[in-house]
């Protein structure tokens, strides 16, 4: 068995955590949407973005979704004072 190189520990939730936004669009916008996933490692800092052309949701009407635990419960075992 091959024990994975430093960056790919650190990229490996990263990958978790951008499948997770993935399929979570593809549930909320349905499977016509264009889901786009765009990442950046410019600064050193890896960054994703993951977004789909579907009307979006009120932030402001509250509650939380599934998926938004599931990508809190998946950051914070990455970076625990970020969940």
């Amino acid at each position: 068995m091959r024990t994975p190189s430093p960056a790919g520990r650190r990229e490996a939730p990263l990958v978790l955590l951008s499948l997770e936004a993935v399929q979570n669009a593809g549930e909320q916008a349905g499977a016509e949407a264009e889901i786009l996933v765009h990442v950046d490692h410019t600064d050193g800092t890896p960054r994703f973005r993951v977004t789909d052309d579907r009307p979006g949701f009120d932030t402001r009407a509250g509650g939380v979704s599934n998926g938004f635990v599931n990508v809190r419960d998946r950051l914070g075992a990455v970076i625990p004072d970020m969940a």
